[in-house]
């Protein structure tokens, strides 16, 4: 099966940096239906959505477009979204990226493996548009 790279009509390639960094989010998950989520949660807002299907796309986004939020399951084919987070850590250029685990594993156990790993934040599917939403404006500000 062929990763999905996913671009919104936002996001369509362009030169030079016509897009401000700050509002660009990716959105890592295997699952259609989480991506269309995201996708139609952050409609009508200022940022700008990348999508890949598994990790290994999003890695290639991550370091090509060096977006403002990374938004990863834990889940997925490829490398993991504990792994990316800890290669994001671990990558220089990248380090400061905020990171928020948007699982549908639950239990203690996992967000203390995600914070372990580097995430800044934790959510669990099903999650509400508004939690969501103040958490990427969470992370937003404290990257200014």
């Amino acid at each position: 099966m062929t990763p999905v790279l996913r671009r919104t009509r936002e996001t369509a390639p362009r030169k030079g940096p016509a897009v401000t960094p700050r509002r660009t989010i990716l959105i890592a998950d295997d699952e259609p239906a989480i991506r269309q989520l995201v996708r139609v949660s952050l409609t009508g807002t200022a940022y700008h959505l990348l999508e890949a299907a598994d990790g290994d796309a999003a890695w290639e986004f991550l370091q090509a477009e060096r977006p403002a939020v990374a938004i990863l399951d834990i889940r997925m084919p490829g490398r993991d979204g504990l792994a990316l987070t800890r290669a994001i850590r671990a990558d220089p250029a990248l380090a400061r990226t905020p990171v928020i685990i948007l699982t549908g594993l639950l239990g203690a156990d996992m967000e203390a493996q995600s914070r372990a790993a580097g995430a800044d934040y934790h959510l669990t599917k099903p999650f509400w548009t508004r939690d969501l939403l103040a958490t990427i404006e969470a992370c937003l500000q404290a990257t200014v």
